[in-house]
């Protein structure tokens, strides 16, 4: 049965009168969760022709975030209003052995509801796709496919374009989501418009040597041996290559990170601080891996659409 809006689900018929009761309330009785994006799954390919996966949630046209941008201005013969494109956020996942999946997301339902295409690439690394495609970037390997967040990039850009205009694009991440970040504004410096990190990893070889120790060993594996692949660990660290970033971008981090230190925020957001790149720094005195407390979550994904609303939107 179907009321028209939500599926009957959790409701009790009585056959001797026909009355029809709820034993229990929706998990989220304040909305209606039939109007939220659907993932639609796409692929993009990679330099070297590998489709990569990704899952893309789309807004209605009128609530694109960029619909007050001076791209959207009147046309001066017509007075017909330009389409301006939404603004995409790529989203990359942690791990890096894990997935993005086309579920219920109450993160990525904000982004959509804000205005954001929301695309999330399962770039090789990732979890679902068999070994292959798993241990694809396992240490120095990271090298042949890193490329991965950029061309995702130039995907967004030419997938997503209106009247011939490309949006503007920003990256999103936390943990090696968060290292991707950095990757995507700093060694590939231009890719990006915009980025939001939380909790990444700015240089393998300082988080290799303070990461806690239980996690040491199995992240050696991961990314590589500090001593053999000391040359490969310093092209793969963000900070290798702040010189290059000029977008601006805002960092998030617990203090009590046991996993990604917060020197991995500081030392990032200082040595582009002291290059005058606009970057800003919140860092959480009560939280350690990302964000817990409610209150905490809702300062993390509030601020970074707001960021991502006012250097990718319309006017702020």
């Amino acid at each position: 049965m179907d009321d028209g809006r939500h599926p009957l689900r959790g409701l009790v018929l009585d056959w001797s009168t026909g009355k029809v009761e709820a034993w229990h309330t929706p998990s989220t009785p304040e909305i209606d969760t039939t109007t939220f994006a659907r993932a639609e799954l796409e692929a993009y390919s990679a330099r070297d022709g590998t489709k990569i996966p990704v899952l893309v949630r789309r807004p209605d046209p009128s609530r694109c975030a960029s619909a007050g941008s001076s791209e959207a201005r009147e046309r001066p013969q017509t007075g017909a209003r330009a389409p301006a494109p939404c603004p995409v956020v790529v989203s990359f996942h942690g791990g890096p052995e894990s997935q993005a999946r086309p579920g219920f997301s109450v993160g990525a339902q904000m982004f959509v509801d804000a205005g954001f295409v929301y695309a999330e690439p399962n770039v090789r690394g990732s979890d679902g796709y068999g070994k292959t495609w798993l241990h694809a970037d396992d240490g120095p390997k990271r090298l042949d496919v890193i490329t991965d967040i950029e061309d995702a990039a130039r995907w967004a850009r030419s997938r997503f374009a209106a009247a011939g205009k490309e949006p503007r694009v920003g990256i999103f991440g936390g943990s090696y989501g968060g290292y991707s970040v950095l990757m995507g504004m700093t060694m590939f410096a231009g890719a990006y418009d915009a980025g939001v990190d939380v909790v990444g990893i700015s240089d393998l070889r300082t988080f290799l040597r303070n990461t806690a120790p239980y996690r040491r060993i199995l992240r050696i594996s991961e990314y590589g041996d500090p001593d053999r692949d000391a040359d490969a660990l310093a092209k793969l660290s963000p900070m290798t290559y702040v010189d290059r970033t000029k977008a601006p971008l805002l960092i998030m981090q617990g203090a009590s990170d046991p996993r990604v230190p917060a020197g991995e925020a500081i030392q990032i957001h200082d040595a582009l601080e002291r290059r005058g790149v606009a970057c800003s720094l919140m860092i959480f005195p009560d939280e350690g891996h990302g964000a817990q407390k409610r209150e905490n979550r809702v300062l993390m994904l509030g601020g970074a659409i707001a960021f991502f609303e006012k250097h990718l939107g319309g006017t702020p």
